[in-house]
């Protein structure tokens, strides 16, 4: 369904509501393709054969994406190949792509299932959260404050557990 299409249908609301679902879950899949795509050429030099001197070139000039991006997509495309438990998550669609993407580096083989149990119920906004205190070093569980907490995360990290 093209956007005009959108605009100028009857579709109820929830027509509406499953046909973003199903655009979001396309854009999952892409991301990782992209993701995948962009690993493949860098690590076989494929991209001198597309016309570009680097890979940066191919990725910046020819791809679009800003060095920050790109190099996150190849990170996490990494990740994939590592743990393949992380990746077949993602495709059984237990975690989301920015979940995946969100907690790629700090996921090991070892510690895999404890993240893919931890991030399965937990909003983007909670993942981001849990992802910085880790980063920062505290540890605990994130759900039991989430839920309860009305401070700023920066704040709730420091207190005591919420009730």
């Amino acid at each position: 369904m093209l956007v005009q299409e959108v605009f100028e249908s009857d579709l109820t609301a929830k027509e509406l509501f499953t046909r973003a679902l199903e655009s979001k879950r396309h854009m999952n899949v892409d991301g990782r393709v992209l993701a995948q795509c962009l690993l493949r050429l860098q690590d076989d030099r494929l991209y001198g054969s597309v016309g570009y001197p680097s890979m940066r070139d191919c990725a910046e000039r020819g791809l679009d994406l800003d060095r920050r991006e790109w190099h996150r997509l190849v990170a996490v495309a990494k990740k994939l190949r590592e743990v393949p438990q992380l990746d077949k998550a993602f495709a059984d669609g237990e975690i989301s792509w920015t979940s995946l993407c969100l907690i790629a580096h700090l996921v090991t083989p070892s510690n895999c299932g404890d993240w893919i149990e931890k991030v399965r119920w937990m909003t983007t906004r909670q993942v981001k959260m849990e992802v910085r205190r880790r980063r920062n070093g505290l540890r605990g569980t994130l759900s039991s404050r989430v839920r309860t907490c009305r401070t700023t995360p920066r704040a709730c990290a420091r207190r005591p557990p919420c009730s």
